[in-house]
Formats: structure tokens, C-alpha cells, sequence
């Protein structure tokens, strides 16, 4: 099945615009860092894309996918709105000329840049009031560090936030890309071997490094793995961040021996996978070092983190299974992108009353305020892989309507410790925390982070193939 999924709209009155978008940056400092990660993080996030690259959609479905895309991608390298058409120009539209335009205008723009300045006033006072120096000295992001899904951070000293409300947006500076012809991916042998490189990325990988023989050093890129130093608890091999208030003390084995609620039927979807921040992308060239100006936001599927959710599809199919592979950009607009992705989520869960298990594929964003950026990353089989964490979440304080969470839970321990097994060193700590992100949806939902945006394309598709091949032996057992 192929079917087109849109959330927006034109309205009566409204006109689609391109216009720039400038920073909105905050600040805030990871509590219980390890001394090497000691570092204000930063975190940036915005749905603008940077290449000009011809739109190339993936390959039509083959075998028993359910296929789910947008269709229609927008211009790179800006952002697009709807906002209330100019009157001036509707003017214009009818015969006015510039001349009768100026004179009946003049006064009220006169009276707009009073009222602009004196607000402006006002907003720095206050701002300066409530804030003191720490807006003074310069604004930063919230951190990637605290291992949230990037652009779905909060202030630190929010906490009582709601996991699924986000932030204002907030833009990766980007440049102009040349433009690049973006390679889809190719079909999956099944005896192809993990560690070899898809043709595809090599490819993409290749042709933007000969588009970009110039770039200037922005900062250093600084490979880290998280291993059991990062974790706050553990059972067995299997690692935590527990950051709940309530469940700092919970039974981790009596949440792992609990039977997990799935039964796989064939012919039916077993796995739904989807990106809420469809637009996350990696970096195309292996290298120490960031490109000033540039931002791995891309609306091109072969280049973010669905290329990542193909990789896991396309492991899923070879061992049978029927995966519904949701591909709809949810973040072109980011606020509000989780709410856009829970209406395809509740229509899919309806479609198919079967489908228990969800992935929410993402990266995360580590950035440091000396400028340098980090990549989670480990040698899995003589190969660079980047690292993947688990979120999962709980019912506590201001989350509410996730009763299931202690199933949620247990599936992530259960997909952990396969990893473990296949993959020793793959995975980062499960992040255990006050959210929800459309997880309680199902027992068996989870939000993943492949790598960051500093982990290269290949790293991260390298993953992805990893975790499907992972998931495709534990669902094995409940066919």
C-alpha cells in the first residue's frame, strides 16, 4: 500500500513564503557529567535543509512493505511558512502603482518602527531583568548531553515540563551547498555482509566531498564511547541513565523477566517505523573536524535518518518480516512535529490492530561551547559504527497517560540485551526518563538516537543495519 500523508494546508487569506531564519539560542549545563564531558553541551536543531540537490525518492516497495511517503519536497537551504498576505502587495496585484502606494503607507510605517523600538526596549529590560548575565554573556542550547531527541530539549530548570511540548525553534546555521545528485538506496541482498558499505552511501558520501573541495574548519569533532562510566545503574550487562524521580530504585529484573505483549502474525506489519525529525541528518565526510557554516539538515530521504529506518527495513524484510516504513517529513515546521507524527501513529495502530511494535528514529546533537562537537561512536567487527541509545519513559510528575511504561521498558531491556549479545560496545545507556514521546502508544514503542549529527551517513547506516538485524532475531521468538 502507498499512500501520501500531508498535515498542512493552505488557508483562506494565507500565502506560502521563503523566508530566513535567524538563531533563538538558550543555556543550560548537564547535571552529573563525567569529568571528561564536563562541558556546557549545546544542542541545535531547525527543519532547514542546505543541499540543492535533485530530488531522487527511494525505490518503490518491494515484497510485503507498507510504504508511507510524502511526496512533495520543499526548496533547501530555507525555511517555509504560511503567513497573512501583504495587503501592499494584493494592492499591487490589482494595478496600484508604487508611487499611490507610498504616500497612503509612509504614516503607518512611521508608527510600526516606533512601536517596534519601544518594545524592543521593553524586551531587553525585561529579558536582562529575569536572566542577569547568563543571557549577557551569550545564549545557549540545551543540552544534547542530557540525551533527549534532538530539538525536543528543555531547560534544565523546567522540571515539571511535559515530555511531548517543544521548545521554540531553533536553526543549525547552514550554507549554500553545490548542487549534488543524491543516489537512492538500493535493494538489500540478504547475503550481504553488514560491514560492507551500501552503494548508495558510499556514493552520496563521494560525490558531496568532490561538491565541496573548499570548506572552512568550524571546530574540532571529538569521538567519544559510552560505556558503563556514562550509566547511573545497571543490570547485568545491561546499562541505564536513570534520571527518574520516582523509579531511581526500580526492579529492573522483575521489569526484564515480564513476557513481552507481542504476536506477530505473517502477512500482517510487525514493526512501524517513523521519524518525528525526519529532517535529522549526518555529516558526508569522515573527518576530525566540522564545516563552518554547515548543517546536516536535509529533506533528501537517502541522506538523514530515514536512510537509517531503510537500513532497519530492509533487515526486518530479508528475515520475513512486514514493516511499515513511514517516511512523511513531520518537521518542516518543528513545533508541533510530535503531535503531527501521533496522528499517523493512532491511524496506522488502527489500520492494523496487531502492530505493537514503534520506532521513533532520530540522532542526537552533542555540541561543546569551546566549539567542539561529538560523535558517539565504537569499532563494531573492524568497522565504525555510530553508537545508538534507547529513550524510554515513565508516568511521573507532569507525564501522564503512559500506563504501560513498566512494557516499554522491558521491550527496550530486551532489544538492549540482543544487541549486547550480537554487537558488544553498539549501544549507549538506555536513557530511563520522565518522557513520553509518543511511546505510550503501544507497549512495545521506542525512541532511538543512531549516532549524532556528527557521526558520518555511513556510521549511522552501518547502525541501522545492526539494530534491524538485532530486532529481527528477538522477534523471531513471537511469530
Amino acid at each position: 500500500m502507498e499512500e501520501s500523508i500531508r498535515f498542512q494546508g493552505a488557508s483562506d487569506g494565507l500565502q506560502t513564503v521563503i523566508i530566513p531564519r535567524e538563531p533563538n539560542i538558550l543555556s543550560a549545563k548537564e547535571p552529573n557529567a563525567s569529568q571528561e564531558n564536563e562541558a556546557v553541551i549545546l544542542r541545535a536543531h531547525a527543519p532547514r535543509m542546505n543541499r540543492e540537490a535533485s530530488y531522487l525518492p527511494p525505490p518503490a516497495p518491494t515484497g510485503p512493505r507498507v510504504y508511507i511517503t510524502d511526496p512533495t519536497p520543499v526548496a533547501r537551504d530555507k525555511a517555509v511558512f504560511s503567513v497573512p498576505q501583504n495587503p501592499r502587495r494584493r494592492r499591487a496585484a490589482k494595478g496600484y502603482t508604487a508611487t499611490e502606494r507610498t504616500s497612503s503607507t509612509e504614516s503607518a510605517r512611521s508608527k510600526r518602527r516606533t512601536r517596534l523600538t519601544a518594545f524592543s526596549i521593553v524586551l531587553v529590560v525585561a529579558v536582562t531583568l529575569f536572566a542577569g548575565e547568563s543571557i549577557i554573556k551569550g545564549l545557549t542550547l540545551a543540552s544534547a548531553g542530557l540525551h533527549l531527541p534532538d530539538a525536543a530539549s528543555i531547560l534544565l530548570t523546567d522540571t515539571n515540563h511535559e515530555a511531548d511540548t517543544e521548545p521554540a525553534t531553533v536553526v543549525e546555521t547552514t550554507q549554500k551547498a553545490a548542487e549534488v545528485e543524491v543516489i537512492p538506496p538500493a535493494a538489500l541482498s540478504k547475503t550481504d555482509d553488514l560491514t560492507e558499505t551500501p552503494a548508495d552511501v558510499a556514493l552520496n558520501m563521494e560525490n558531496y566531498a568532490e561538491a565541496h573541495p573548499n570548506q572552512k574548519k568550524g571546530g574540532k569533532i571529538v569521538s567519544i564511547t559510552y560505556t558503563s562510566k556514562h550509566a547511573t545503574a545497571h543490570y547485568g550487562s545491561l546499562l541505564f541513565k536513570n534520571t527518574t524521580k520516582t523509579q531511581q530504585n526500580i526492579d529492573y529484573e522483575d521489569v526484564f523477566a515480564q513476557e513481552l505483549p507481542i504476536k506477530i502474525e505473517d502477512g500482517k506489519p510487525a514493526v512501524l517505523i517513523y521519524h518525528t525529525h525526519t529532517t535529522e541528518g549526518y555529516e558526508l565526510t569522515e573527518r576530525d573536524w566540522w564545516a563552518e557554516g554547515w548543517s546536516s539538515r536535509t529533506e533528501q530521504a537517502a541522506l538523514s535518518v530515514v536512510r537509517v529506518g531503510t537500513a532497519i527495513t530492509q533487515q526486518l524484510e530479508a528475515a520475513g518480516f512486514t514493516v511499515i516504513h513511514d517516511t512523511a517529513i513531520y518537521d518542516k515546521n518543528y513545533n508541533g512535529a510530535y503531535d503531527r507524527s501521533r496522528v499517523m501513529v493512532e491511524k496506522m495502530l488502527e489500520e492494523h490492530p496487531g502492530l505493537i511494535v514503534t520506532l521513533d528514529v532520530h540522532r542526537d546533537a552533542i555540541h561543546n561551547d569551546n566549539g567542539s562537537r561529538y560523535k558517539p561512536v565504537n569499532t563494531i567487527n573492524g568497522k565504525k559504527a555510530a553508537q545508538v541509545m534507547i529513550i524510554t519513559g515513565v508516568q511521573e510528575g507532569s507525564v501522564t497517560d503512559f500506563p504501560n511504561w513498566r512494557q516499554n521498558l522491558g521491550f527496550a531491556m530486551h532489544l538492549q540485551n540482543q544487541v549486547d549479545t550480537d554487537f558488544p560496545g553498539l549501544m549507549r545507556p538506555i536513557y530511563f526518563c520522565a518522557r513520553k514521546y509518543n511511546m505510550n502508544k503501544t507497549p512495545c514503542s521506542l525512541l532511538l538516537e543512531f549516532g549524532s549529527d556528527n557521526n558520518t551517513l555511513e556510521e549511522a547506516v552501518y547502525s541501522g543495519a545492526m539494530i534491524g538485524r538485532s530486532l529481527s532475531t528477538l522477534l523471531a521468538a513471537y511469530k
